[in-house]
Formats: structure tokens, C-alpha cells, sequence
């Protein structure tokens, strides 16, 4: 890409000039880039907890379970963000 910014012949005025050119598009570019990608970021905090209890109670069950290779756990969802929506949940 040439530039027609009058220099004529091509000195090295007109290569600094060029060169200035070109690193301010690039920075005009980076900080539209990083003001874009910095105010998308703002989503709204949602105040989900999930917390687990790994096996059973009873340690009977928790040996069986263990010994069959079973991993078994109790989770519960907590947050106002989970009422009236249906969720489904796959485990591998």
C-alpha cells in the first residue's frame, strides 16, 4: 500500500512519515479493540452457589460404592436466578 502524502521522490521523510502513519492506525485499532472488548465484559454479578457432599452417610454404602467404582454426590443449587427455569444436568 503506497500513501500519496506529496513527497515525491520517495525520501526518508516520506518513509518516516509512512511509518508514523501506519503505527498510529494500529494503535487507533488496539485501543478500539480493548475499549470494545473491556466495556462487554460489564455483565451483571449473579449470585448462584452450588455446593456438594461426596458419598453417603452411611459408610456401608460409601465402601460398596467405592468398591464397585461408583462416585456418588449430593448437589444443591442455591439462587434467586435458578426460580421458575428447568435445568438438565449430565454428568460423564
Amino acid at each position: 500500500m503506497k500513501l500519496e502524502i506529496g513527497c515525491y521522490p520517495y525520501t526518508e521523510r516520506c518513509k518516516t512519515l509512512e511509518t508514523n502513519f501506519i503505527k498510529n492506525i494500529f494503535l487507533i485499532i488496539a485501543l478500539l479493540l480493548t475499549s470494545t472488548l473491556s466495556f462487554s465484559q460489564t455483565e451483571k454479578k449473579r449470585d448462584i452457589s452450588m455446593t456438594s457432599d461426596y458419598s453417603s452417610d452411611n459408610t456401608e454404602i460409601s465402601d460398596i460404592l467405592q468398591f464397585e467404582g461408583i462416585e456418588y454426590l449430593k448437589l444443591q443449587f442455591k439462587g434467586k436466578d435458578l426460580a421458575d427455569k428447568s435445568y438438565h444436568l449430565t454428568v460423564k
